[in-house]
């Protein structure tokens, strides 16, 4: 059973815009997503992850899941990442990865608490966003909650990058006040320097 995180106000919906190009080699997008090492053992694997198939300008994707051991018997609000997802999609070219991550956006009406920062291009990959939210209520199985003191609250940190010709995604969400925006890019350096070494 896969326990993938069922936060309404964290969970961003990507429209990805495709370009047409020619030919050119690929990286296996495996291997280019955050793996078991980089995640450490507090977090496990979700398999399978999804796998996105060729389309258009789009060589293949994977995205990866992660989520906190034994999350469905949280007694107490853990310090770090409770669920990481980690994507990564092969463009035949990098203008095609660049049309990708410009087409890149969020679907509906931002809710309450709803921050967006830009992230220099200089931190993360060849040109990147940072979408961070700090939720108000949040969805946990078929229930909906509003933060107080009785109940636990959410936030998230969402990068989408391009480097070269792959468009990276990567969201980190855990328990309001046990995680950082420090705990996000942690990930994202990791997930983009396996892109680096696929160079």
């Amino acid at each position: 059973m896969k326990y993938r995180r069922q936060l309404s106000l964290i969970g961003f919906l990507f429209v990805i815009a495709l370009a047409l190009a020619t030919l050119a080699s690929a990286a296996n997008p495996r291997k280019l997503v955050l793996q078991q090492a980089d995640v450490g053992t507090k977090l496990q694997v979700e398999n399978p992850g999804d796998v996105t198939p060729a389309k258009g300008a789009c060589l293949g994707g994977y995205t990866a899941y992660f989520h906190y051991t034994n999350i469905e018997n949280l007694t107490s609000s853990p310090k770090g990442p409770i669920w990481v997802t980690s994507m990564a999609e092969v463009f035949k070219r990098s203008r095609d990865a660049h049309a990708a991550e410009a087409g890149a956006s969020i679907q509906g009406s931002p809710t309450p608490g709803f921050k967006v920062k830009k992230v220099s291009s200089a931190h993360i990959g060849d040109e990147s966003r940072l979408y961070i939210n700090q939720s108000k209520t949040y969805t946990w199985g078929d229930n909906n909650y509003s933060c107080n003191r009785n109940t636990y609250c959410f936030s998230g940190f969402v990068y989408i990058w391009r480097s070269g010709t792959v468009l990276a995604y990567l969201d980190v969400d855990g328990f309001t006040g046990k995680i950082t925006l420090a705990d996000a890019r942690r990930l994202a350096v990791k997930q983009q320097a396996r892109i680096q070494s696929a160079r």
